[in-house]
């Protein structure tokens, strides 16, 4: 343990890795309880929400019911007046002068109807004698067609006084989308209808009664009959027909679940009205019943996340004093070190240069000077491998070339090198660059390396050209056949055989990309040419 201790406050990188370690160690409980209380706290709060929606639906139909009994109470109250059945009964029983009192006097009673019933914005009386009486004209009626007609029918045949209906379109009304109350009109001590009386429903009042319980900016309630359909308005969400199976179909007057729909969650409440076999059915997004809580829960979150991370920043900079400290004494070893190589390089640089002195001015003493000059000639020759400017302005980028100098100096490779000195705010990540030209040069060397021939060339430029920064490594020979030049940038493509796995010119040209540049392929007499370039 005492070996260990002392490694690591001797070790820079372990003691990295020990501060990592231990600062996991420490946050990943916290982060894992805060993410159980975090999804607990909404799935409290999702049951919480869901029940109060339930008990406001309930509430909504209960209000809903109450003014159903209402509308039908008025208009049964109007249906059984015996000055109104009594005046319709004895009308072709009197003179024409009575007549036409008693039919100013049902217009008078239907007007009268309409302006006194908050939800009713039309009445029409109407009995088998081609009598018809208007509340007000804004809807026609066609006697003959509603004689005639499926409502007339399901009246009669249904053994009711009163049936509600939602169409669309009726033959035999004037108006389409009408939303009434069909109310049969008995004679006295009669079973038989002598007369029918139509109300018209206002359906934008009526929807007031349940359209504005939003539960959040999504929701939407409709009504929808025993069949499944909606009735009054279509809702925006189609809700499947076999979704209502599990739901409709059941003994409990009020229910609320969630259901899938469009691959989002949503909550779902129905509601029964029982005296009309309708279902008042609400659909909320979970995600927007829980967006306050959530907004709430994760402003906490940040809070706390930000503490944690001023006191991670914290250990981590004591951790980064505490290594300066510790390290001041390796950093001067190693720069002692560095310095005793260099001294060791130039000392071999003397004797090889000593070397060469000595052997020249032994030629030359013997006479041989043809043997000093071409001895001469080798040493320069030597050194007129690496042609060209070489000054790049970047020290990560002048190694990376370094190392391909020294590797084609033993392959009898000519390297020629031009470069511009570059800025230190290029408009690429140096690290993406580094990689970029790394990939290009090892690719060339490759190529250079492995085909017989002599005048081998590789061709390192880089300058500025109409705005924008250019990089261009050529090798002379081989040149890249013309029917896979279009590949050879894909993912996988690679001519190495068993020695490449063909990412490399792929791997370039996505860091080409994402810095925002442009690479391509160009083969001439003078070989192939990688070009990128980067806009200033």
């Amino acid at each position: 343990m005492k070996k260990f201790i002392l490694n690591l406050i001797k070790n820079r990188p372990l003691r990295i890795r020990a501060l990592i370690l231990f600062l996991l160690i420490i946050y990943f409980p916290i982060l894992l309880n805060i993410y159980f209380v975090y999804n607990k706290t909404l799935d409290v709060v999702k049951k919480e929400k869901m029940d109060f929606s339930k008990q406001t639906l309930q509430k909504t139909t209960q209000s809903l019911a109450i003014t159903i009994d209402d509308i039908e109470k008025n208009i049964n109250k109007f249906v059984t007046e015996k000055a109104i059945t009594s005046s319709m009964e004895m009308y072709h029983t009197v003179e024409k002068h009575y007549q036409n009192k008693i039919d100013s006097f049902l217009k008078e009673k239907v007007t009268e109807f309409v302006d006194n019933n908050f939800y009713i914005k039309q009445a029409i009386c109407l009995d088998k004698d081609n009598r018809i009486y208007y509340g007000y004209d804004d809807i026609k009626l066609n006697k003959d067609a509603f004689f005639n007609s499926k409502v007339y029918k399901e009246l009669n045949s249904k053994g009711t006084d009163i049936l509600w209906r939602y169409k669309e379109e009726d033959d035999f009304l004037s108006s389409k989308d009408n939303f009434y109350i069909i109310h049969k009109i008995r004679g006295e001590g009669s079973e038989k209808a002598t007369s029918y009386f139509i109300s018209f429903i206002k359906k934008d009042v009526f929807k007031d009664l349940y359209k504005d319980v939003a539960f959040s900016n999504s929701s939407e309630i409709n009504i929808y009959n025993k069949d499944k359909e909606p009735i009054i308005t279509k809702p925006k969400l189609q809700i499947p027909k076999n979704v209502f199976n599990g739901y409709i179909n059941t003994d409990k007057l009020s229910t609320i679940s969630t259901i899938n729909l469009n691959n989002k969650e949503y909550a779902m409440g129905v509601s029964l009205l029982p005296s009309k076999d309708w279902y008042l059915i609400s659909t909320t997004s979970v995600d927007e019943l829980l967006v306050s809580t959530r907004d709430t829960l994760r402003g906490n979150l940040w809070f706390m996340g930000l503490i944690s991370v001023i006191v991670s920043i914290w250990l981590i900079l004591e951790v980064i004093v505490l290594s300066n400290v510790i390290t001041q004494k390796e950093v001067a070893n190693y720069r002692l070190k560095l310095s005793e190589d260099m001294n060791q390089r130039l000392r071999l640089y003397k004797h090889d240069f000593n070397n060469h002195l000595q052997i020249i001015q032994g030629l030359i003493e013997m006479k041989q000077t043809k043997r000093a000059v071409e001895y001469l000639k080798n040493v320069v020759k030597e050194g007129s491998m690496i042609k060209g400017r070489y000054h790049i302005g970047i020290p990560e980028l002048e190694s990376a070339i370094y190392s391909t100098i020294c590797k084609a100096k033993k392959n009898d490779i000519e390297v020629n090198i031009n470069s511009i000195e570059l800025p230190k705010d290029l408009p690429i990540e140096l690290y993406d660059l580094i990689k970029i030209m790394t990939n290009l040069i090892k690719n060339a060397m490759y190529a250079l390396i492995n085909i017989n021939g002599s005048n081998k060339e590789l061709n390192i430029d880089i300058y500025w050209e109409l705005d924008e920064y250019v990089f261009e490594i050529t090798n002379n020979i081989p040149k890249i056949p013309k029917e896979i030049r279009k590949k050879i940038f894909l993912k996988g493509f690679t001519t190495k055989k068993e020695d490449g796995n063909g990412l490399g010119l792929y791997i370039v040209k996505k860091l080409v990309n994402k810095n925002g540049g442009t690479i391509k392929l160009k083969v001439d007499e003078k070989g192939n040419h990688f070009i990128v370039r980067f806009p200033q």
